[in-house]
């Protein structure tokens, strides 16, 4: 990295995000300038430049200044980034202990659930970012949590878009009665464990939970039957991927 003086425009611009950020409440103009020892003239022409990009926001006549949208955005980014890169490790983890299986990371956007994250044996020891992949809303572990976990208001706005007797919903569970029942089930117990018949794999959905206790994620897989044979084997996976998630649900 090249050394040199840093940019003083620069410099000052970070102190007033600073110092503003430190305030209890929104700032006047004129008490920030007396606590930074500048003109107002000159830091009314570096504040209208922060509220332009979104560091500061503006209120009232005569105006006064608080932290802006942009840095809670930058925030949200690099929160984000952290939690996929963990994730991407805790799946790689998962592999090793069962190379068979395939191990994903679930999320709703726009009321859709997608796989954000993905390991697979057709892939082995490579994280596949941002599928989009979407999920059979009513045959598949991961949506299925969701489903479970979720309030009224989100379950009516996917079952809208995914409506149970024209998306396979009857095929798989014969009545609406028996999915509702399965999904008592699932908030009972904490977590999907899929056995469909005619399939000959097991599919495993655990719940990422938000500080306030909200799904905002899904540790899934699926996994041959063949390489669970006998209950301690089953045990062990679905301990793996519990404590996976509390880590998750941890950051």
């Amino acid at each position: 990295m090249t050394s040199g003086k840093p940019i003083k425009s620069v410099v000052r611009a970070l102190d007033i995000i600073e110092t503003v950020a430190a305030e209890p409440s929104e700032v006047k103009l004129a008490d920030l300038a007396r606590k930074m020892n500048l003109k107002p003239p000159t830091l009314h022409q570096f504040l209208r430049t922060l509220v332009s990009k979104g560091w500061l926001e503006a209120n009232g006549k005569p105006s006064r200044y608080r932290l802006g949208q942009e840095p809670l955005r930058l925030l949200h980014r690099e929160s984000r980034r952290m939690f996929k890169r963990h994730a991407g490790e805790i799946l790689l983890r998962l592999e090793e202990l069962y190379p068979a299986a395939t191990f994903t990371l679930g999320e709703v956007s726009g009321g859709e659930v997608y796989i954000q994250l993905r390991v697979s044996p057709v892939n082995p020891g490579n994280v596949e970012e941002n599928t989009r992949r979407t999920l059979h809303p009513y045959g598949s572990a991961t949506p299925i949590l969701f489903q479970a976990m979720w309030t009224e208001e989100e379950r009516e706005l996917y079952n809208w878009n995914h409506p149970f007797w024209e998306n396979g919903g009857a095929e798989i569970w014969k009545s609406i009665e028996n999915f509702e029942n399965y999904l008592e089930k699932v908030r009972h117990q904490g977590y999907v464990w899929l056995e469909l018949e005619g399939e000959k794999i097991i599919k495993i959905a655990v719940p990422v939970v938000s500080a306030s206790g909200h799904i905002q994620a899904a540790l899934g897989t699926s996994a041959p039957v063949r390489e669970l044979s006998g209950e301690s084997k089953r045990n062990e996976l679905l301990c793996a991927m519990r404590q996976s998630a509390g880590e998750l649900s941890e950051l």
